[in-house]
């Protein structure tokens, strides 16, 4: 497991690293992502409205000590009301290792959705996301969790 992680980060870098993206107000983002799961969120444009993005949830919680990544693949549509926002709704995955009341180290694996609104800033090099990520737990219990709200805040290039 303790390769399993970076092996499957540094695969997907390579990949969205790799993509070619049409140009936008950004073509990369990174930054941090706070909320329920907090953590490093990497977003890449690979096409024309459509990006992916990458969020290593890091343990920040006192009585969750989770670390997983998880990859999502997101459509982004205009609001034609406000410059430079964009609402967006996406799916993907996450796979990591949780202990959380009782779960020892714990492989997770879920199927995540997303659905947010994306500013990001025409004059500095910030973006600004709020969202709600929902996720279909597989592993190590099957539930649904709805608490997925957070807010991203990232360096734009």
């Amino acid at each position: 497991m303790k390769k399993l992680i970076p092996s499957i980060f540094a695969i997907l870098f390579v990949i969205v690293s790799a993509s070619n993206a049409n140009a936008q107000l950004y073509q990369r983002a990174i930054g941090l992502r706070l909320g329920h799961n907090s953590g490093v969120t990497f977003k890449t444009k690979v096409a024309e409205n459509h990006a992916i993005e990458i969020l290593l949830n890091l343990p920040v919680w006192n009585n969750d000590k989770s670390f997983f990544l998880t990859g999502l693949y997101e459509v982004h549509a205009d609001i034609n009301t406000i410059n430079n926002l964009k609402w967006y709704y996406g799916a993907g995955g996450s796979l990591g290792s949780r202990k959380h009341n009782g779960d020892a180290g714990a492989l997770l694996a879920a199927i995540d959705g997303v659905i947010g609104l994306d500013y990001t800033f025409e004059k500095e090099p910030i973006n600004i996301a709020l969202d709600w990520k929902p996720a279909l737990e597989l592993a190590p219990n099957g539930r649904f969790n709805f608490q997925g709200f957070g807010i991203s805040v990232r360096y734009t290039f």
